[in-house]
């Protein structure tokens, strides 16, 4: 299937105007008395952005390199992060995804321990989440210190001399946006329907999992293409499973659904081994 890289640039620099646009509003004083509305606003904003940077991880945003990192830089910056320091992580949960060197696998409770204890551990790890990321950088990436310090430092220094506008105008919305994003991308696939391990909920349908996690299968299999092109990739994907023999079918689903998936792409369905 080929790619149809671009409209993910387009909707980024929107979604960039619009969010100047928001804050400029809120910094005049032209939200008081709706400050609400622009919580909610700027909040889906920002969560827009951080998947235009999630897409840029990928090379998924346009087909220009340069154009494509660019909207990766300013998603990070906008999140208080480099794009360096969000590649490497992310991609090492690409590569080892919910295994002991995933960073989402650390923060991606068991439902195991009781419904009361799942909640308030998703809970605090929606917002230790992203500070989480930039902690380990700051131990034990050297290479990552100095850059993710100078972020870090600017992030600080708005504190300080402009602390309503910071806090109220960038920060509170985009720990909801963070917390938006964590919830639909690594919190529902890994942690409760159980995306790259053993299916929690064997019973339920494959199409039905898929739907309710935006096809992030999908997405581990073909990191590449762009969220728009989840849907149609899975339904490709079906129709060459239904022309597989039965215990092949099976065999397959069972093995993508357990294999840690890198950057390169899955193998070609039709090339599947008989199962044993």
């Amino acid at each position: 299937m080929p790619h149809r890289k671009g409209a993910d640039f387009w909707l980024a620099v929107l979604h960039l105007l619009v969010f100047a646009l928001l804050l400029q509003s809120f910094v005049e004083g032209e939200q008081e008395g709706h400050y609400l509305r622009y919580l909610v606003l700027q909040s889906w904003v920002l969560f827009v952005l951080i998947e235009m940077g999630h897409e840029a991880v990928h090379g998924a945003v346009h087909s220009s390199r340069r154009l494509n990192d660019a909207v990766g830089h300013v998603s990070c910056l906008l999140v208080g992060s480099t794009f360096k320091v969000h590649r490497r992580q992310h991609l090492s949960h690409h590569t080892h995804p919910m295994q002991d060197r995933d960073i989402e696998h650390t923060v991606t409770p068991e439902l195991g321990d009781g419904l009361a204890s799942f909640v308030v551990t998703s809970l605090t790890n929606v917002f230790a989440f992203s500070w989480m990321l930039r902690a380990r950088s700051l131990r034990h990436r050297p290479e990552e210190r100095r850059g993710l310090l100078v972020v870090l430092a600017g992030v600080f220094s708005l504190l300080i001399a402009f602390p309503v506008q910071t806090l109220l105008g960038w920060l509170a919305p985009l720990h909801i946006a963070l917390a938006m994003f964590w919830f639909i991308a690594a919190w529902l696939p890994h942690g409760v329907l159980a995306i790259c391990r053993s299916p929690r909920f064997p019973t339920l349908p494959h199409g039905l999992i898929q739907l309710l996690t935006y096809y992030h299968e999908e997405h581990h299999l073909r990191p590449a293409y762009p969220f728009y092109q989840w849907p149609e990739l899975y339904f490709a994907r079906r129709r060459v499973m239904e022309a597989l023999p039965l215990e092949q079918r099976a065999f397959v689903t069972r093995e993508l659904r357990l294999m840690p998936i890198d950057q390169a792409s899955a193998p070609p369905l039709s090339a599947a081994p008989q199962p044993a």
